[in-house]
This record gives structure tokens, C-alpha cells and sequence, in this order.
């Protein structure tokens, strides 16, 4: 069977707002033209109508995560059918239940999950799931978080490191930014989802510590999540609402970037983290806790800084350093446009994938 016989059906819990419905949605974009059909379950989001914009069809199904027994055996009916109706031979998990759906099926198609990030958590019943499943992983550290905690044996997982596409409209002024830039403030983004994981509390804690040294800072949170009301009334509380401001959900978060000085990240862990390539890919320097996973994008030094994550002071005291030094914030700025270009653009994303997919069509013919 040829690669362009292949018809890939993506699974997912949602497509809300986050990094891996970023990626599933890029995945999509750039293998379309070069198989039969690319198609994506899930319980909807806001990727939805993306994915509609470029061709590619949505299903709606209950989340996989669901463990109402109602779901559970409709999402199995559901996939089924679609499996069957569209003839899927490629099933993309990007959920671990949706692996185990995706067996329960019994499709005669090749199933592979897709490992974004890095999980400490139902280990017994992950190597249960993946005892013989072929594995994606986003970067190094998810592919070590496979091998090592899950059990995976490595011949089975490829690395394929995200990738973000390049800002595809003309950079223009966001209003907002540019109100806080006239006052002459140094302008800081930060973009991810308002979730645990994102360690928000820490950036808006370093915020009055910055303000705290006569730093005259504007700060732009791009994303939204379930925390964006803890979020705020720690803002409040703080009394940081003049230099703190909550952008919500944006669809031009790379041109919100291109309007900073710096993008900060705050993240507890991390996979293989959009928010420092996407930077990387208007030419942003990036300031990041110094955890696995953004290591392999931001290296200390060359285009941004690693600092003490879960710490404020720390995080203030790189800005400090970038907002103090003009020139090495722009040697970072340089260099980490070169990394984009060298490790993190769309041209191998795309010849990954699709070398990937001829290989498990190849394998089903073997099988």
C-alpha cells in the first residue's frame, strides 16, 4: 500500500485550546494533500472550525477521557463507524484512552499514540495500553518518558519534535501592546494555556517583584483556561492589574509575540513545549524554567534564559537581566530565529510524518 492510499483518523479528548490540538491541527494541515483522507474525532473546540477551514472533517464524539458508561459505549460505536465508513487504516492516538478505544474496536488499521508530554501517573495501566503500540514522541524528553516510566522499548518510539507553521499574515499593530509600548514599558508575552501545568502563579508573582525593583513593565497573558479567575484575582490581590493584562484566547499569537521585547514561560514540565518555538519563529528571545522538554528548545546563553523553575525571583532576575542589556536580548533574538530555522520549521515536520505513514503502511503489508 502507498502513502497516498493512506486515510488517518486523529483522536483526541478535544480541541480547546492548547498545544496538542495545535499540533494535531498542523499534522492535518501539512499530510493532507499527500494521503487519501485525514479525518479527527473528538468532543469538539475551538479547532474545530479550523480544521473545517482547511478541508479536513471533524467528528463529534464523547470525551475519551469520560468514564460514564454511556460514553464509553458510544465513543465505541461512534469509532467504529467511522473507522469503518472511511476507511481508516491509520488511527493517531493523542490520548492514552484513546488507544484503548482504538483497541476495543478491533479496526483493522495500524494504531500508533502520539506521547506530547511527560506523565508520572497510572503507569501500570499505560504499559498495559502501549504493550505493543508504536510510539510518537514530540521531543527527547517525552520519547525518555515512554521508555523509561511507561515501558516502551525504544525500537518502538520516533522522534518527531513539533513544529509550528511560520506567522503567515502580515505582522500588524495589536492595539493593546502598542497603548503600554507608547508609555515607553518594556513589553513581555506570555502565551499558553491558563492551566496547572502552565505555572502561571509564578510569572504573575515575579511581575510584582519586577514592579518591586522600578521595572517599568507591560505584561500580555495570551491563552485562556479554568484558571483565568484564580489567575485574576491573584492579579488583584497583588496589585499588579496596571502592568498584568489577559488577552484571552487569540488566533495571532506568534504577530502578539513579534510585538514583545521578551516571551516568558512559567511551565512545571513540559513535552516539547510550542510557546518557545513559536517565539523562536518571529525572532524572540525566550525566558524558561530550566526543566526537560525546553531545554531542547531554549539553550541558556544563545537565545534566551533557563531559570530555577517554581521560582519567582528567579524568573524576575532573568528579566531583569534581558531588560537591562539591550544588546544581548538582541543577540538572543537573532539566535533564536536560527534555531527555528535549523530545528523547529515545517519542512521536516512534514517529511517525518509522512515517512512515518508509508512505514506502518509498509509494516501492515508485512503483517
Amino acid at each position: 500500500m502507498e502513502l497516498k492510499d493512506a486515510r488517518v483518523l486523529h483522536i483526541t479528548n478535544n480541541l480547546g485550546y492548547g498545544g496538542v490540538q495545535k499540533i494535531i491541527y498542523e499534522i492535518c494541515n501539512v499530510t493532507k494533500e499527500s494521503v487519501s483522507g485525514v479525518y479527527v474525532a473528538s468532543c469538539g473546540g475551538v479547532y474545530v472550525n479550523r480544521l473545517k477551514q482547511i478541508g479536513v472533517e471533524h467528528f463529534t464524539i464523547p470525551d475519551v477521557s469520560s468514564k460514564s458508561p454511556k460514553d464509553v459505549v458510544e465513543i465505541i460505536h461512534e469509532l467504529a463507524k467511522i473507522v469503518r465508513e472511511r476507511h481508516i487504516n491509520i488511527i493517531q492516538c493523542h490520548h492514552r484512552m484513546a488507544v484503548l478505544f482504538a483497541r476495543m474496536i478491533h479496526a483493522n488499521a495500524q494504531i500508533v499514540y502520539v506521547n506530547h508530554t511527560t506523565y508520572s501517573d497510572r503507569a501500570k495501566l499505560t504499559h498495559w495500553i502501549m504493550h505493543d503500540i508504536p510510539v510518537i514522541a514530540v521531543g527527547e524528553q517525552a520519547k525518555d518518558n515512554a521508555e523509561i516510566f511507561f515501558g516502551v522499548p525504544e525500537n518502538r518510539i520516533t522522534v518527531i519534535p513539533n513544529a509550528v507553521e511560520e506567522y503567515g499574515r502580515a505582522f500588524s499593530a495589536v492595539e493593546q501592546i502598542d497603548s503600554q509600548r507608547s508609555k515607553g514599558r518594556f513589553i513581555i508575552a506570555f502565551a499558553g494555556r491558563l492551566h496547572p501545568q502552565k505555572g502561571v502563579q509564578y510569572f504573575i508573582s515575579a511581575v510584582r517583584d519586577l514592579l518591586d525593583r522600578n521595572i517599568d513593565i507591560a505584561c500580555f497573558i495570551i491563552g485562556d483556561g479554568p484558571l483565568r479567575a484564580q489567575l485574576e484575582k491573584q492579579v488583584q490581590e497583588l496589585g499588579v492589574q496596571d502592568a498584568v493584562h489577559f488577552m484571552g484566547f487569540r488566533d495571532d499569537v506568534a504577530n502578539c509575540m513579534y510585538q514583545s521585547d521578551v516571551v516568558v514561560m512559567s511551565s512545571i514540565y513540559e513535552g516539547l513545549p510550542l510557546t518557545p518555538i513559536e517565539a523562536c519563529s518571529v525572532g524572540k528571545a525566550v525566558i524558561a524554567p530550566d526543566i526537560e522538554g525546553v531545554r531542547e528548545v531554549v539553550v541558556d546563553g544563545v537565545n534566551g534564559l533557563l531559570f530555577e523553575p517554581c521560582n519567582p525571583h528567579a524568573l524576575a532576575d532573568a528579566i531583569c537581566e534581558v531588560y537591562s542589556n539591550k544588546d544581548e536580548l538582541e543577540r538572543f533574538s537573532q539566535h533564536a530565529r536560527e534555531v527555528y530555522e535549523n530545528k523547529f520549521s515545517m519542512k521536516p515536520f512534514r517529511e517525518a510524518y509522512l515517512r512515518y505513514y508509508a512505514s506502518l503502511l509498509s509494516r501492515e503489508e508485512r503483517d
